[in-house]
């Protein structure tokens, strides 16, 4: 998923510790420094302390990576060549999941700040229960829904993907619907929501959910929550949710359910540099 030997592009967006490129074929990277979440088409780098990005590149510059030697702007430059390879993905629910970490997190997620803006946008989660076509047909209207470069009604969206990732009856149930509707949105959201058609979630999204098969109940709130502004707080909010979906799914699907299915599992990203 994230490139490697030679590439071209321009910088999409700069913040402190985290930079968006844009390839010349339209794929998005991020190159964060450590402290930000792993994941899929994220480039985690070693920086010296007090480094931001803000202070050597700016949007619109260009962008080269040759022999695995990606060069950003005048001033910076990332080696690739012993870049690892992420590989985590969402883990089967257990049998006897806990209900309390579930409970739990619902909570935190309802005590966020930014909860009341999430809950304006999704308008309830019971609508998002039953059949494919009626879950289908109530994600619709989010796609692309809310400012900013992913906007809540996708983070949502992709929490609900991983949520039901949890269950083999309703993994990879919304590749197809991903897929089309990927370009309903931001370039940057659409990218994510192919990510999460073929499984693959940001390292907070995996830990939040794999924290609620464990025994024992959580009582910090999980970092998730912490991203940006309301993302967070809209994927945790989508995982929780996914979750009770993936559950409850009938298990006679319409046909167009599983058009295809096939994960790339031999694709993944390299994300880490030094």
């Amino acid at each position: 998923m994230t490139p490697r030997g030679r590439f071209d592009g321009m910088v999409h967006s700069v913040f402190e510790r985290v930079c968006n490129l844009k390839l010349n074929d339209g794929t998005f990277v991020a190159v964060a420094q450590k402290e930000v979440s792993n994941g899929p088409g994220v480039i985690l780098c070693k920086t010296n302390r007090g480094f931001s990005f803000t202070k050597h590149l700016n949007t619109g510059e260009r962008f080269a990576c040759r022999g695995n030697k990606l060069r950003l702007g005048q001033h910076l430059q990332i080696d690739l060549r012993d870049a690892l390879t992420w590989k985590r993905r969402i883990a089967s629910a257990q049998p006897e999941q806990n209900s309390n970490q579930w409970k739990a997190y619902l909570e935190y997620v309802r005590d966020s700040s930014t909860f009341g803006r999430v809950e304006e946008i999704i308008n309830g989660s019971q609508q998002f229960l039953g059949t494919y076509t009626n879950l289908i047909s109530k994600l619709q209207p989010l796609v692309g829904k809310g400012p900013g470069l992913t906007p809540l009604g996708d983070d949502f969206i992709v929490g609900i993907a991983a949520g039901m990732e949890a269950y083999p009856k309703s993994r990879g149930v919304l590749f197809s619907w991903l897929h089309l509707v990927h370009k309903n949105t931001t370039d940057m959201s659409g990218r994510a929501l192919l990510y999460a058609a073929q499984g693959w979630f940001i390292e907070d999204i995996v830990e939040f959910l794999g924290n609620l098969s464990k025994p024992t109940v959580e009582t910090m709130p999980p970092r998730l929550l912490s991203i940006g502004d309301t993302s967070g707080t809209a994927m945790a909010y989508g995982c929780l949710v996914g979750l009770q979906a993936g559950k409850y799914l009938p298990l006679i699907l319409p046909k167009d359910a599983y058009p295809v299915c096939q994960y790339t599992f031999n694709s993944s990203p390299a994300n880490q540099a030094a």
